[in-house]
């Protein structure tokens, strides 16, 4: 992990659809988004799945592969 923005580069592409983009720029419902997620990296990001993952495991919000002889508890992707 690297302290990276995630949106450092980002472009948004002509010809290829992006729900946060239209015409080549961000659309005003994603801006506030757009500006929080430049701030965040990539290390912050991962402490904060962690922090995520812990939580749901506390918290009971797993499920389990019953056909998987491990037989653990998962927590739900995201």
């Amino acid at each position: 992990m690297n302290s990276e923005t995630l949106f450092k580069n980002y472009q948004c592409p002509p010809l290829i659809w992006d729900e946060m983009c239209d015409k080549g720029n961000i659309r005003d419902q994603y801006l506030q988004m757009y500006q929080s997620l430049k701030k965040v990296t990539v290390d912050n990001l991962a402490e904060k799945e962690k922090l995520a993952g812990e939580l749901f495991m506390n918290q009971g919000i797993t499920f389990t592969v019953y056909s998987d002889n491990a037989g653990i508890e998962r927590i739900f992707p995201f």
